[in-house]
Protein backbone atom coordinates (compact mmCIF):
# COMPACT_ATOMS: atom_id res chain seq x y z
CA UNK A 1 0.00 0.00 0.00
CA UNK A 2 1.10 3.30 -0.67
CA UNK A 3 1.27 5.34 2.24
CA UNK A 4 2.80 8.93 0.86
CA UNK A 5 -1.02 9.83 0.66
CA UNK A 6 -1.29 9.72 4.14
CA UNK A 7 -1.70 12.46 6.13
CA UNK A 8 -0.91 12.60 10.07
CA UNK A 9 -2.67 14.67 12.95
CA UNK A 10 -2.18 14.55 16.28
CA UNK A 11 -5.57 14.30 18.75
CA UNK A 12 -8.50 13.23 19.78
CA UNK A 13 -10.29 10.52 17.35
CA UNK A 14 -12.71 11.61 14.63
CA UNK A 15 -16.47 11.30 15.71
CA UNK A 16 -18.65 8.78 15.30
CA UNK A 17 -20.87 9.10 11.68
CA UNK A 18 -23.64 6.88 12.79
CA UNK A 19 -26.57 8.88 14.18
CA UNK A 20 -29.71 7.93 16.11
CA UNK A 21 -33.12 7.34 13.66
CA UNK A 22 -33.27 5.43 10.44
CA UNK A 23 -31.33 5.45 7.61
CA UNK A 24 -32.18 7.06 4.18
CA UNK A 25 -34.71 4.33 2.07
CA UNK A 26 -32.23 4.43 -0.79
CA UNK A 27 -28.50 3.90 0.66
CA UNK A 28 -27.25 1.50 3.41
CA UNK A 29 -26.44 2.64 7.49
CA UNK A 30 -23.18 3.79 7.70
CA UNK A 31 -21.40 1.40 10.23
CA UNK A 32 -18.29 2.73 12.62
CA UNK A 33 -16.34 0.24 12.99
CA UNK A 34 -13.37 -0.46 15.14
CA UNK A 35 -10.42 -3.22 14.00
CA UNK A 36 -8.14 -4.20 16.98
CA UNK A 37 -4.35 -4.82 15.94
CA UNK A 38 -1.81 -5.75 19.32
CA UNK A 39 0.97 -4.61 16.96
CA UNK A 40 3.32 -1.61 16.06
CA UNK A 41 2.55 -0.16 12.78
CA UNK A 42 5.39 0.19 10.69
CA UNK A 43 6.00 0.08 7.10
CA UNK A 44 8.31 -3.09 8.07
CA UNK A 45 5.04 -4.58 9.67
CA UNK A 46 4.29 -7.95 8.86
CA UNK A 47 1.37 -9.85 7.22
CA UNK A 48 -1.06 -9.15 10.05
CA UNK A 49 -0.67 -5.53 9.94
CA UNK A 50 -0.23 -5.07 6.19
CA UNK A 51 -3.81 -7.56 5.72
CA UNK A 52 -5.53 -4.80 7.35
CA UNK A 53 -3.86 -1.81 5.33
CA UNK A 54 -5.00 -3.42 2.44
CA UNK A 55 -8.85 -3.86 3.76
CA UNK A 56 -8.67 -0.28 4.67
CA UNK A 57 -7.59 0.78 1.42
CA UNK A 58 -10.92 -1.13 0.19
CA UNK A 59 -12.76 0.76 2.86
CA UNK A 60 -12.17 3.89 1.62
CA UNK A 61 -14.21 3.31 -1.24
CA UNK A 62 -17.37 2.53 0.80
CA UNK A 63 -17.62 6.12 2.40
CA UNK A 64 -21.41 5.35 2.75
CA UNK A 65 -21.17 2.36 4.30
CA UNK A 66 -18.37 2.43 6.37
CA UNK A 67 -16.57 4.48 8.86
CA UNK A 68 -13.42 2.14 10.00
CA UNK A 69 -10.60 2.94 12.45
CA UNK A 70 -7.47 0.30 12.28
CA UNK A 71 -6.42 0.59 15.70
CA UNK A 72 -2.45 -0.33 15.91
CA UNK A 73 0.12 -0.27 18.38
CA UNK A 74 2.60 3.09 17.74
CA UNK A 75 6.08 4.69 19.23
CA UNK A 76 3.58 7.63 19.57
CA UNK A 77 0.21 7.76 19.91
CA UNK A 78 -1.31 9.68 16.71
CA UNK A 79 -4.03 9.50 14.10
CA UNK A 80 -3.12 8.97 10.43
CA UNK A 81 -5.77 10.02 8.02
CA UNK A 82 -6.23 7.67 4.92
CA UNK A 83 -9.16 9.18 3.81
CA UNK A 84 -12.37 11.07 4.71
CA UNK A 85 -13.98 7.42 6.29
CA UNK A 86 -10.94 5.52 7.12
CA UNK A 87 -8.07 5.87 9.50
CA UNK A 88 -5.20 4.62 11.54
CA UNK A 89 -5.26 5.14 15.41
CA UNK A 90 -1.68 4.53 16.97
CA UNK A 91 -1.44 3.69 20.57
CA UNK A 92 1.41 4.22 22.53
CA UNK A 93 2.00 0.55 24.73
CA UNK A 94 1.49 0.94 28.40
CA UNK A 95 3.81 -1.49 29.13
CA UNK A 96 5.59 -2.46 26.09
CA UNK A 97 7.20 -6.20 25.51
CA UNK A 98 10.45 -4.44 24.35
CA UNK A 99 11.17 -3.43 27.60
CA UNK A 100 12.06 -7.22 27.95
CA UNK A 101 13.60 -8.31 25.72
CA UNK A 102 11.57 -11.01 24.85
CA UNK A 103 11.71 -11.00 20.90
CA UNK A 104 14.69 -8.73 19.48
CA UNK A 105 12.06 -8.26 16.18
CA UNK A 106 10.28 -5.09 16.41
CA UNK A 107 7.41 -6.49 14.34
CA UNK A 108 6.79 -9.05 17.32
CA UNK A 109 6.36 -6.09 19.99
CA UNK A 110 2.96 -5.85 21.91
CA UNK A 111 1.61 -3.98 24.98
CA UNK A 112 1.44 -6.31 27.97
CA UNK A 113 -0.96 -4.45 29.91
CA UNK A 114 -4.14 -5.34 30.56
CA UNK A 115 -6.28 -2.16 29.74
CA UNK A 116 -5.03 0.48 27.82
CA UNK A 117 -7.09 3.85 28.78
CA UNK A 118 -6.19 5.50 25.53
CA UNK A 119 -8.01 2.79 23.67
CA UNK A 120 -11.04 2.59 25.71
CA UNK A 121 -11.61 5.87 25.40
CA UNK A 122 -11.89 6.04 21.12
CA UNK A 123 -14.18 2.94 21.16
CA UNK A 124 -16.92 4.81 22.22
CA UNK A 125 -17.22 6.04 18.83
CA UNK A 126 -17.95 2.27 17.21
CA UNK A 127 -21.01 0.56 16.82
CA UNK A 128 -18.84 -2.69 16.27
CA UNK A 129 -15.31 -4.10 17.67
CA UNK A 130 -13.48 -6.16 15.29
CA UNK A 131 -10.60 -7.90 17.74
CA UNK A 132 -7.68 -9.62 15.66
CA UNK A 133 -5.79 -11.47 18.20
CA UNK A 134 -7.36 -12.02 21.85
CA UNK A 135 -4.36 -12.50 24.14
CA UNK A 136 -3.01 -8.43 24.80
CA UNK A 137 -4.29 -5.42 25.80
CA UNK A 138 -5.94 -3.90 22.91
CA UNK A 139 -7.97 -6.98 22.81
CA UNK A 140 -8.38 -7.11 26.20
CA UNK A 141 -9.38 -3.21 26.35
CA UNK A 142 -11.98 -4.44 23.36
CA UNK A 143 -13.38 -6.93 25.02
CA UNK A 144 -14.24 -5.17 28.33
CA UNK A 145 -15.81 -2.63 26.47
CA UNK A 146 -18.30 -4.89 24.12
CA UNK A 147 -18.98 -6.43 27.64
CA UNK A 148 -20.10 -3.33 29.19
CA UNK A 149 -21.69 -1.11 26.71
CA UNK A 150 -23.43 -4.41 24.78
CA UNK A 151 -21.11 -3.69 21.51
CA UNK A 152 -21.32 -6.77 19.36
CA UNK A 153 -17.06 -8.24 19.31
CA UNK A 154 -16.07 -9.88 16.16
CA UNK A 155 -13.14 -12.30 15.95
CA UNK A 156 -10.83 -12.77 13.04
CA UNK A 157 -7.41 -15.16 13.19
CA UNK A 158 -4.51 -13.83 11.55
CA UNK A 159 -1.67 -15.32 13.73
CA UNK A 160 -0.53 -18.85 15.08
CA UNK A 161 -0.07 -17.39 18.62
CA UNK A 162 -0.16 -20.89 20.23
CA UNK A 163 2.48 -22.06 17.99
CA UNK A 164 4.30 -18.78 18.19
CA UNK A 165 4.39 -18.98 22.08
CA UNK A 166 5.94 -22.04 22.16
CA UNK A 167 8.61 -21.16 19.93
CA UNK A 168 9.56 -17.72 21.33
CA UNK A 169 9.68 -19.38 24.90
CA UNK A 170 12.41 -21.89 23.94
CA UNK A 171 14.16 -19.34 22.38
CA UNK A 172 14.06 -16.73 25.38
CA UNK A 173 14.96 -19.78 28.08
CA UNK A 174 18.07 -20.30 25.46
CA UNK A 175 18.58 -17.07 25.66
CA UNK A 176 18.67 -17.28 29.84
CA UNK A 177 20.60 -20.23 30.23
CA UNK A 178 22.03 -20.81 27.27
CA UNK A 179 21.87 -25.00 26.11
CA UNK A 180 23.10 -26.64 28.86
CA UNK A 181 21.57 -28.83 31.55
CA UNK A 182 18.56 -25.90 32.82
CA UNK A 183 17.38 -25.40 29.54
CA UNK A 184 17.06 -29.35 28.75
CA UNK A 185 15.11 -29.45 32.18
CA UNK A 186 12.98 -26.79 31.25
CA UNK A 187 11.95 -28.33 28.10
CA UNK A 188 12.69 -31.59 28.27
CA UNK A 189 11.15 -32.39 31.79
CA UNK A 190 9.19 -29.76 32.70
CA UNK A 191 7.98 -28.86 28.65
CA UNK A 192 7.57 -24.93 29.75
CA UNK A 193 7.56 -24.21 26.05
CA UNK A 194 4.06 -26.52 25.75
CA UNK A 195 3.07 -25.48 28.82
CA UNK A 196 2.99 -21.87 27.73
CA UNK A 197 1.03 -22.58 24.50
CA UNK A 198 -1.60 -24.44 26.20
CA UNK A 199 -1.97 -21.34 28.38
CA UNK A 200 -2.15 -19.60 25.68
CA UNK A 201 -4.92 -21.59 24.05
CA UNK A 202 -7.15 -21.61 27.17
CA UNK A 203 -6.89 -17.77 27.09
CA UNK A 204 -7.91 -17.74 23.04
CA UNK A 205 -10.53 -20.38 23.73
CA UNK A 206 -12.17 -18.33 27.07
CA UNK A 207 -12.04 -14.93 24.26
CA UNK A 208 -14.13 -16.47 21.73
CA UNK A 209 -16.78 -17.49 23.92
CA UNK A 210 -17.25 -13.78 24.33
CA UNK A 211 -17.61 -12.78 20.52
CA UNK A 212 -20.74 -12.71 18.29
CA UNK A 213 -18.83 -13.96 15.22
CA UNK A 214 -15.55 -15.98 14.17
CA UNK A 215 -14.27 -15.49 10.99
CA UNK A 216 -11.55 -18.48 10.35
CA UNK A 217 -8.88 -18.39 7.80
CA UNK A 218 -8.34 -21.90 7.59
CA UNK A 219 -10.50 -25.32 8.30
CA UNK A 220 -8.07 -26.24 11.68
CA UNK A 221 -9.17 -23.07 12.73
CA UNK A 222 -12.92 -23.30 11.94
CA UNK A 223 -12.98 -26.86 13.82
CA UNK A 224 -11.44 -24.88 17.14
CA UNK A 225 -14.11 -22.56 16.98
CA UNK A 226 -16.47 -24.51 16.26
CA UNK A 227 -15.60 -26.34 19.77
CA UNK A 228 -16.52 -23.25 21.53
CA UNK A 229 -19.76 -22.12 19.37
CA UNK A 230 -22.82 -22.72 17.01
CA UNK A 231 -21.40 -23.35 13.54
CA UNK A 232 -23.63 -20.61 12.60
CA UNK A 233 -21.77 -18.25 13.89
CA UNK A 234 -18.56 -18.87 12.29
CA UNK A 235 -17.57 -18.38 8.60
CA UNK A 236 -14.20 -17.62 6.47
CA UNK A 237 -12.24 -14.97 5.91
CA UNK A 238 -9.76 -14.88 2.79
CA UNK A 239 -7.11 -13.24 2.31
CA UNK A 240 -6.94 -10.83 -0.86
CA UNK A 241 -4.63 -10.23 -4.22
CA UNK A 242 -3.96 -7.11 -5.75
CA UNK A 243 -3.50 -8.78 -9.64
CA UNK A 244 -2.43 -4.81 -10.60
CA UNK A 245 0.35 -5.05 -8.62
CA UNK A 246 1.51 -9.17 -8.12
CA UNK A 247 1.73 -10.27 -12.44
CA UNK A 248 4.29 -12.74 -14.01
CA UNK A 249 3.93 -9.94 -16.60
CA UNK A 250 6.08 -7.71 -13.90
CA UNK A 251 9.08 -9.89 -14.57
CA UNK A 252 12.43 -7.90 -15.34
CA UNK A 253 15.07 -9.95 -14.76
CA UNK A 254 17.59 -6.41 -16.30
CA UNK A 255 16.06 -4.55 -14.21
CA UNK A 256 17.10 -7.25 -11.33
CA UNK A 257 20.59 -6.91 -12.65
CA UNK A 258 20.47 -2.92 -12.76
CA UNK A 259 19.10 -2.29 -9.27
CA UNK A 260 21.15 -5.32 -7.34
CA UNK A 261 23.59 -6.70 -9.46
CA UNK A 262 22.02 -10.26 -10.04
CA UNK A 263 23.86 -11.82 -12.80
CA UNK A 264 20.75 -12.73 -15.32
CA UNK A 265 22.23 -16.46 -15.37
CA UNK A 266 21.45 -17.35 -11.63
CA UNK A 267 18.45 -19.11 -10.53
CA UNK A 268 16.92 -16.71 -7.97
CA UNK A 269 15.20 -18.52 -4.93
CA UNK A 270 12.74 -15.45 -3.65
CA UNK A 271 12.06 -15.41 0.15
CA UNK A 272 9.78 -13.07 1.38
CA UNK A 273 9.29 -12.60 5.27
CA UNK A 274 10.77 -11.80 8.73
CA UNK A 275 14.47 -12.76 8.75
CA UNK A 276 14.76 -14.64 12.01
CA UNK A 277 14.24 -18.43 13.13
CA UNK A 278 10.18 -17.97 13.71
CA UNK A 279 10.31 -17.90 9.62
CA UNK A 280 12.70 -20.85 9.82
CA UNK A 281 15.16 -18.84 7.19
CA UNK A 282 17.98 -20.33 8.12
CA UNK A 283 16.41 -23.60 5.88
CA UNK A 284 16.57 -21.47 3.24
CA UNK A 285 20.10 -20.22 3.42
CA UNK A 286 21.75 -23.73 4.22
CA UNK A 287 19.94 -25.17 1.49
CA UNK A 288 21.12 -22.48 -0.85
CA UNK A 289 25.15 -22.73 0.50
CA UNK A 290 24.62 -26.58 -0.48
CA UNK A 291 23.73 -25.70 -4.12
CA UNK A 292 26.70 -23.21 -4.36
CA UNK A 293 28.99 -25.47 -2.79
CA UNK A 294 27.78 -28.12 -5.13
CA UNK A 295 28.40 -25.81 -8.19
CA UNK A 296 24.89 -25.01 -8.76
CA UNK A 297 24.50 -21.26 -9.82
CA UNK A 298 22.01 -19.54 -7.55
CA UNK A 299 21.19 -16.43 -5.62
CA UNK A 300 18.97 -16.32 -2.62
CA UNK A 301 17.11 -12.74 -3.14
CA UNK A 302 15.09 -11.84 0.63
CA UNK A 303 12.43 -9.31 1.11
CA UNK A 304 12.31 -8.31 4.58
CA UNK A 305 14.05 -7.61 8.27
CA UNK A 306 14.97 -9.37 11.28
CA UNK A 307 17.65 -10.48 13.61
CA UNK A 308 19.33 -13.42 11.13
CA UNK A 309 20.39 -10.91 8.52
CA UNK A 310 23.98 -10.53 9.54
CA UNK A 311 23.89 -14.10 9.80
CA UNK A 312 22.34 -15.34 6.10
CA UNK A 313 24.97 -12.42 5.00
CA UNK A 314 27.80 -13.99 6.76
CA UNK A 315 27.12 -18.00 5.39
CA UNK A 316 26.07 -16.45 1.92
CA UNK A 317 28.13 -13.76 0.75
CA UNK A 318 27.63 -12.16 -2.42
CA UNK A 319 25.38 -15.02 -3.42
CA UNK A 320 22.28 -13.05 -1.21
CA UNK A 321 21.06 -9.88 -1.80
CA UNK A 322 19.20 -8.22 1.46
CA UNK A 323 16.18 -5.83 0.03
CA UNK A 324 14.88 -5.24 3.26
CA UNK A 325 11.53 -3.75 3.51
CA UNK A 326 9.61 -3.04 -0.10
CA UNK A 327 6.43 -1.73 -0.99
CA UNK A 328 4.46 -3.80 -2.12
CA UNK A 329 4.54 -2.49 -5.70
CA UNK A 330 8.35 -3.22 -5.49
CA UNK A 331 7.66 -6.81 -4.13
CA UNK A 332 5.79 -7.41 -6.76
CA UNK A 333 8.19 -7.38 -9.55
CA UNK A 334 11.03 -8.90 -7.44
CA UNK A 335 8.46 -11.94 -7.04
CA UNK A 336 7.70 -11.97 -10.90
CA UNK A 337 12.00 -11.56 -11.39
CA UNK A 338 12.62 -14.55 -9.48
CA UNK A 339 12.64 -18.56 -10.43
CA UNK A 340 11.24 -20.28 -7.41
CA UNK A 341 9.66 -18.93 -3.87
CA UNK A 342 11.04 -20.76 -0.79
CA UNK A 343 8.76 -20.32 2.23
CA UNK A 344 9.57 -22.91 5.23
CA UNK A 345 8.05 -20.85 7.89
CA UNK A 346 6.36 -23.63 10.37
CA UNK A 347 3.60 -20.92 11.75
CA UNK A 348 1.12 -19.93 9.65
CA UNK A 349 -2.62 -19.50 9.47
CA UNK A 350 -3.05 -18.23 6.50
CA UNK A 351 0.80 -16.58 4.51
CA UNK A 352 -0.32 -14.22 1.87
CA UNK A 353 3.16 -14.48 0.70
CA UNK A 354 2.67 -17.62 -0.75
CA UNK A 355 -0.36 -16.87 -3.05
CA UNK A 356 1.55 -13.24 -3.91
CA UNK A 357 4.28 -15.19 -5.18
CA UNK A 358 2.37 -17.71 -7.11
CA UNK A 359 0.23 -14.92 -8.70
CA UNK A 360 3.55 -13.31 -10.05
CA UNK A 361 4.44 -16.74 -12.14
CA UNK A 362 6.38 -18.10 -9.19
CA UNK A 363 6.80 -22.00 -8.22
CA UNK A 364 5.77 -22.52 -4.20
CA UNK A 365 7.79 -24.33 -2.08
CA UNK A 366 6.93 -24.42 1.89
CA UNK A 367 6.82 -26.28 4.63
CA UNK A 368 4.28 -29.33 5.20
CA UNK A 369 2.70 -27.51 8.03
CA UNK A 370 1.37 -25.04 6.12
CA UNK A 371 0.88 -26.66 2.67
CA UNK A 372 -3.33 -27.26 3.26
CA UNK A 373 -5.67 -27.41 1.17
CA UNK A 374 -7.02 -23.79 2.02
CA UNK A 375 -3.68 -22.60 -0.07
CA UNK A 376 -3.20 -25.99 -2.42
CA UNK A 377 -4.90 -28.32 -4.33
CA UNK A 378 -5.20 -32.04 -2.96
CA UNK A 379 -3.42 -33.57 -5.59
CA UNK A 380 -0.28 -31.01 -4.75
CA UNK A 381 0.36 -30.24 -8.19
CA UNK A 382 0.08 -26.35 -7.81
CA UNK A 383 3.24 -26.61 -4.74
CA UNK A 384 5.85 -28.17 -3.26
CA UNK A 385 5.50 -29.61 0.34
CA UNK A 386 8.75 -29.78 2.51
CA UNK A 387 9.94 -31.16 5.54
CA UNK A 388 10.26 -27.41 7.29
CA UNK A 389 13.62 -28.05 8.86
CA UNK A 390 15.46 -30.48 6.22
CA UNK A 391 18.22 -27.81 3.76
CA UNK A 392 18.90 -30.71 2.02
CA UNK A 393 15.27 -31.49 0.87
CA UNK A 394 15.18 -28.11 -0.49
CA UNK A 395 18.22 -27.88 -2.25
CA UNK A 396 17.24 -31.14 -3.71
CA UNK A 397 13.64 -29.71 -4.68
CA UNK A 398 15.30 -26.46 -5.86
CA UNK A 399 17.83 -28.10 -8.10
CA UNK A 400 14.98 -30.83 -9.22
CA UNK A 401 12.98 -27.53 -10.65
CA UNK A 402 16.22 -25.99 -12.49
CA UNK A 403 16.17 -29.17 -14.61
CA UNK A 404 13.15 -30.22 -15.18
CA UNK A 405 11.22 -27.51 -16.60
CA UNK A 406 8.40 -28.95 -17.86
CA UNK A 407 7.67 -29.34 -14.24
CA UNK A 408 7.99 -25.94 -12.92
CA UNK A 409 6.38 -24.69 -16.00
CA UNK A 410 3.73 -27.04 -14.70
CA UNK A 411 3.55 -26.00 -11.50
CA UNK A 412 3.92 -22.07 -12.62
CA UNK A 413 0.50 -23.04 -14.60
CA UNK A 414 -0.88 -25.01 -11.86
CA UNK A 415 0.20 -21.88 -8.99
CA UNK A 416 -1.65 -19.60 -11.20
CA UNK A 417 -4.71 -21.39 -11.95
CA UNK A 418 -5.22 -22.15 -7.85
CA UNK A 419 -4.95 -18.31 -7.09
CA UNK A 420 -7.17 -16.73 -9.50
CA UNK A 421 -9.47 -19.14 -8.36
CA UNK A 422 -9.12 -18.89 -4.80
CA UNK A 423 -7.98 -15.25 -4.18
CA UNK A 424 -10.17 -12.28 -4.38
CA UNK A 425 -9.40 -8.85 -4.51
CA UNK A 426 -9.40 -6.94 -1.03
CA UNK A 427 -12.88 -5.18 -1.96
CA UNK A 428 -14.61 -8.90 -2.32
CA UNK A 429 -12.87 -9.77 1.07
CA UNK A 430 -14.16 -6.68 2.52
CA UNK A 431 -17.68 -6.35 0.86
CA UNK A 432 -18.42 -10.91 0.83
CA UNK A 433 -16.47 -11.78 4.14
CA UNK A 434 -16.40 -8.85 6.32
CA UNK A 435 -19.78 -6.45 5.61
CA UNK A 436 -22.43 -9.02 5.84
CA UNK A 437 -20.80 -10.03 9.15
CA UNK A 438 -20.79 -6.81 10.42
CA UNK A 439 -24.15 -6.16 9.24
CA UNK A 440 -25.71 -9.08 10.97
CA UNK A 441 -24.16 -8.83 14.26
CA UNK A 442 -25.13 -5.20 14.67
CA UNK A 443 -29.13 -5.73 13.16
CA UNK A 444 -29.04 -8.65 15.93
CA UNK A 445 -27.96 -6.45 18.90
CA UNK A 446 -30.50 -4.08 17.85
CA UNK A 447 -33.48 -5.67 17.12
CA UNK A 448 -33.18 -8.60 19.82
CA UNK A 449 -30.65 -7.48 22.22
CA UNK A 450 -29.37 -11.24 22.33
CA UNK A 451 -28.36 -13.76 20.43
CA UNK A 452 -30.65 -15.76 17.36
CA UNK A 453 -30.68 -19.10 17.73
CA UNK A 454 -30.77 -20.33 14.34
CA UNK A 455 -29.70 -17.03 12.13
CA UNK A 456 -29.88 -17.48 8.27
CA UNK A 457 -26.92 -17.93 6.58
CA UNK A 458 -24.36 -15.32 4.80
CA UNK A 459 -23.89 -15.06 1.35
CA UNK A 460 -21.11 -17.36 -0.41
CA UNK A 461 -18.73 -15.85 -1.04
CA UNK A 462 -18.20 -14.79 -5.03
Amino acid sequence: MVLNALMTSDGASPPSFLHAGSPDRDRPERLSIGVLVDLIWGPWAGGHVKCWERLAAAAASMPRELDMTVHYLGEESRTIDFAENVRFQLHRPVVNTKWFGFTENRQNHTCLSPHHPGLARALSQHDIVHATGAFFSLAKTGLRHARRNSVPLVYSFHTDTVAYTRHYSREILQRWFGDGQILRFLVDTVHYDQRSGDRMQRVLDHYLTQCDWILASKPEDRQVAERIVPSERVSYLRRGIDRGVFAPQRRDRARLKASYGIPEDRFVIMFAGRIDDAKNIMTVVRATKRLIDGGTPVHLLVAGTGNRATDVRSILGENVTLCGQVEPDTLGWLYASGDVFAFPSEFEIMPNVVNEARACGLPALVSHTIGGTELFDAAGSDGIHLPGRDPAAWAEAIKSLMHDRNRWQGLVEAGLRRVTAMAPGWDDVLRQDLLPVWRRVIEERRTAGVRQDDPSPLPAPG
